[in-house]
């Protein structure tokens, strides 16, 4: 694999309208080479990225991710992450950083959260054009080339939504397990399993177990809280479910690579 990049970015602060409607790109690239290792960082600004061929590694929190050609990953803004390509084989990767709580939502809507950051796409004809159109309009730029490439974007979000629409039996056994879930003995009541088969058969259609579907949901509504309210984190923990604040803050560092305080400072300071 040759290395063959682009970079093109946006100005760095979005105008009134696209902070209104909650969506906005700051940069987008493509990267296709054997040299690639970003180490540990922490951005402000969320990143998607899709490797289209190739083979490499991601990292976010505490949890390191295989990643395979038609895999697209999600990086939440201000979790420590990291990711590389295999120095034997390389990758091709096209990539976008951006910001919004409306494109935030999309991508939790399409499934994407901190504990399950990575989806398998395949190749995507929809997808790849669209970021092929991106880096068309970047190029070009047009007058509200910026309008234009966020419509783009939202094509991208809407086509990953449409083909995360679960089957009916996995619909089923995703709504069986909400913040208000005590224990997976209760979900799987929910469901009408057995604890032992209603486990087997969640893992089977979503590919990750209950109790992380569980956290993410946890998280999602905890940073919410943090965000917007002025709660203290013992009760934000036990609004998310779980009545220990010491177990909530581990696990919300585990994942966010930050203490619930720490995310909420950070984040008041945007």
């Amino acid at each position: 694999m040759k290395r063959k990049d682009f970079k093109i970015g946006f100005p760095s602060s979005p105008t009134q309208k696209e902070r209104q409607m909650g969506i906005w790109l700051i940069s987008a690239g493509n990267f296709n080479t054997r040299d690639h290792v970003l180490k540990s960082r922490n951005f402000e600004q969320s990143l998607l990225i899709y490797c289209l061929d190739g083979v490499g590694s991601f990292r976010l929190g505490e949890t390191t991710y295989k990643i395979n050609a038609g895999d697209i990953f999600y990086i939440p803004a201000h979790f420590t992450h990291g990711y590389e390509c295999d120095p034997a084989i390389g990758w091709n990767i096209k990539w976008m950083h951006f910001s919004g709580s409306y494109a935030e939502n999309l991508l939790r809507i399409a499934g994407f959260s901190a504990v399950r950051p990575v989806r398998r796409i395949g190749q995507n004809r929809q997808i790849i054009n669209c970021f092929d159109k991106l880096y068309r309009i970047l190029k070009a730029k047009r007058m509200n080339y910026s309008f234009d490439a966020t419509r783009t974007f939202l094509d991208i979000l809407f086509e990953l939504i449409k083909v995360s629409e679960p089957q009916d039996m996995t619909r089923h056994l995703l709504e069986s397990v909400t913040l208000e879930s005590a224990n997976l003995e209760a979900a799987a009541k929910q469901a009408g399993y057995s604890k032992f088969h209603f486990s087997r058969l969640f893992k089977k259609a979503t590919g990750v177990s209950p109790w992380t579907y569980a956290v993410s949901l946890k998280l999602d509504k905890a940073k919410e809280l943090l965000m917007n309210s002025d709660v203290s984190v013992k009760e934000v923990a036990l609004t998310v479910g779980i009545s220990d604040p010491n177990y909530f803050t581990r696990i919300f560092a585990k994942y966010a690579g930050m203490s619930p305080v720490k995310y909420r400072n950070v984040m008041s300071e945007r």
